[in-house]
């Protein structure tokens, strides 16, 4: 990055090749890079207003002001570099159902809503890495039978358990339960187009109205550890900033005032949509 922090130079690894045989080099980061800004889905590689290909294995992504979190960003999304053959055989909408990056595993079938199945892929630069021939995901929308198919043997692992099956789960000799600390929020997004929260006094006095200690705990019960809070990071971490973090404590009171300040002095209904799982149905129903 220069010193005014607007131009971010990227060298390349050398050879390595994308899925279906394409060089993967600076010009393939540009189309790629292109591509994502132009489909129309993400903004957050917006500023980035010029991409230069300074040789065959340099970038220089030119930003329209300081952008700190582009080498953050590029490890998302935006930095999952496709191959540029992929991109005009399949275009926005047809490149997702036919994937070529530069990953160690390959699509080799998909059944949506089913399974994903992955193959060991020959050309991977790093073959000494690759320890298996290949990997398959399973979709299972109920929590219940996913459960089961781990305690029956049929899974390997599961990324995601629902707390209330956690106590099942660490009586069984043949499983490992693993947790770590992470950086995950769990919201309740709100359409600021509708009403009544299109009302910011609304807005506010759910957040007066809401009992995060309570709600931590009923929705993962004493397996998880869930700590109140009013930012999207906990206070482990480097962009918490504490005085904020207990910003709206729970008074019911003060809610109700603001509900009333917003010319509701019934108060208000709203509508929730939520995931068919326990923690989900558990933000639903706490009051």
């Amino acid at each position: 990055m220069d010193q005014r922090g607007c131009t971010l130079v990227l060298k390349l690894r050398q050879g390595v090749k994308f899925h279906d045989g394409e060089a993967f080099n600076a010009e393939a980061v540009k189309t790629s890079i292109e591509f994502y800004q132009n489909s129309g889905k993400q903004a957050d590689l917006n500023p980035v207003t010029e991409i230069e290909v300074v040789d065959e294995f340099t970038v220089a992504l030119h930003v329209d002001r300081p952008y700190s979190v582009l080498t953050s960003l590029l490890m998302d999304r935006g930095g999952m570099i496709i191959s540029p053959k992929a991109i005009a055989e399949h275009g926005v909408e047809g490149v997702g159902r036919n994937p070529a990056g530069t990953g160690p595993f390959r699509v080799s079938s998909w059944a949506a809503g089913d399974n994903l199945s992955l193959e060991r892929f020959s050309d991977y630069w790093n073959p000494d890495r690759i320890k298996l021939d290949g990997l398959e995901y399973r979709i299972i929308k109920n929590p219940t039978t996913v459960v089961s198919a781990l305690m029956a043997g049929q899974l390997d692992y599961v990324m995601s358990i629902d707390p209330v099956n956690l106590p099942v789960i660490r009586r069984n000799a043949n499983l490992q339960v693993m947790t770590q600390p992470t950086i995950a929020s769990v919201v309740i997004a709100v359409n600021t187009n509708l009403e009544p929260v299109s009302s910011k006094l609304v807005r506010q006095a759910f957040s007066y109205g809401i009992d995060r200690q309570a709600l931590a705990r009923i929705a993962y019960g004493g397996e998880v550890e869930a700590l109140p809070a009013s930012l999207l990071v906990p206070p482990s971490y480097w962009p918490s900033t504490p005085e904020l973090d207990n910003h709206y404590t729970y008074n019911p009171e003060k809610a109700k005032q603001l509900v009333t300040e917003a010319g509701y002095p019934d108060g208000v209904e709203v509508a929730i949509c939520a995931n068919a799982n326990s923690v989900a149905s558990a933000r639903c129903q706490a009051r």
